[in-house]
Formats: C-alpha cells, sequence, structure tokens
C-alpha cells in the first residue's frame, strides 16, 4: 500500500511533496488530524489541520 500512496502523492500537484504525501497517510489510515508547524501547505484538505499550539489548546479546553 505504501507505493501506491507515494504514486497518487507524485501524481498530485502540491506546494511540497511531503507534505502532500502525509495528506494521503492521514486520510488512508483515518486519522482525525494533522498537526504541523506549516499549515498553509495542507490548505483544502478534507481534514482538520493545526499548528501544535492549537491541538493543545483544543484537546485542553
Amino acid at each position: 500500500m505504501g507505493d501506491l500512496l507515494v504514486y497518487d502523492a507524485l501524481q498530485k500537484k502540491g506546494p511540497d511533496f511531503e507534505d502532500t504525501l502525509q495528506t494521503f497517510c492521514a486520510l488512508h489510515s483515518n486519522c482525525d488530524c494533522i498537526i504541523t508547524k506549516d499549515s498553509k501547505h495542507f490548505r483544502g484538505i478534507p481534514i482538520p489541520v493545526y499548528t501544535p499550539e492549537e491541538f493543545i489548546n483544543k484537546v485542553t479546553d
């Protein structure tokens, strides 16, 4: 399955290949969100994206 995820990420035009691959992996793994310091590369994806600070605030509220 890993090869397919890499292939799919290579086909998708995004600002950064590694971020695109992380998105495909997160979606395939049914993750609830992505936590990153660089959220601008994850705009428009179908799961929430948080900075570390936003995530800590969310889970401690």
